[in-house]
């Protein structure tokens, strides 16, 4: 078990992006099947206060880790800092990288037929020799999940990449987790979007002083201010009300 800290209930992994690496190589060398990996971001802490599913997948998830750089500077008043961010998009980079020199098979699935093609097309393109044992676009009836579960599953693949948004990634993991025959889950959210070149991730110094948010907003601001208000209100309110209790309770000490 990996050392965790817990923010509002929520638990986040303390690990690095080189530790995160080894423990999903590891996982697929040892075939354990069904292993998720879910990350942590500042809305998705905020939605999961509210949404019992959400937080039953986060709270069973097999690794955590923080995607944002806001949850790495909170973590000291939860107990213990967390050492660096852990995108979820990065990850998914580095297990390109990594799985095309050791053969490791991935599965795509979600974002629409015309991002999904061009995602596979950049992957391709960029990883020679990588092995996409299949995709599938994200719009398919419940009806038709089950299917796409066999056909993920009849597949073989190692990694299951998962490009749904929240909380349908989490409810999809609950409900299939023990049938998909993967060894690795991991929810990749809109990162399909910005691999077919459709949204654009932020600067590096953006993403490094917590401003990834501010980026996106200034892409799609009529969808994303109403979220990014109501959520970051109701982070900074949290982090408040949770440094209260701390130096109430150093007084008291």
């Amino acid at each position: 078990m990996m050392a965790r800290v817990f923010i509002e209930g929520i638990p986040v992994d303390r690990v690095t992006m080189s530790e995160t690496m080894e423990w999903i190589a590891s996982r697929i060398a040892k075939r354990c099947q069904g292993s998720y990996m879910a990350v942590l971001n500042v809305a998705k802490l905020v939605k999961a206060r509210h949404d019992n599913d959400l937080r039953k997948a986060l709270l069973e998830a097999d690794v955590v880790t923080a995607d944002g750089m806001p949850l790495v500077w909170c973590s000291p008043l939860y107990g213990e800092r967390i050492p660096e961010r852990v995108s979820g998009f990065d990850i998914m980079v580095e297990m390109f990288r990594r799985g095309a020199s050791e053969g490791w098979s991935f599965y795509l699935l979600g974002a629409t037929e015309k991002v999904l093609r061009s995602t596979v097309d950049h992957i391709c393109a960029q990883h020679p020799g990588i092995r996409i044992a299949g995709f599938q676009h994200g719009y398919f009836t419940s009806e038709e999940e089950s299917k796409v579960v066999d056909d993920i599953r009849a597949s073989g693949s190692d990694v299951l990449l998962l490009a749904f948004g929240t909380p349908k990634k989490e409810h999809f993991v609950r409900r299939w987790r023990a049938h998909l025959g993967v060894s690795i889950i991991h929810g990749v959210g809109g990162s399909f979007d910005v691999l077919a070149g459709v949204t654009r991730r932020a600067p590096k110094w953006m993403q490094r002083v917590g401003l990834e948010w501010l980026y996106r907003l200034a892409q799609e601001p009529r969808r994303m201010f109403p979220r990014y208000f109501v959520t970051n209100s109701l982070f900074i309110a949290m982090i408040l009300t949770q440094l209260v209790r701390k130096v109430g309770r150093r007084s008291l000490g």
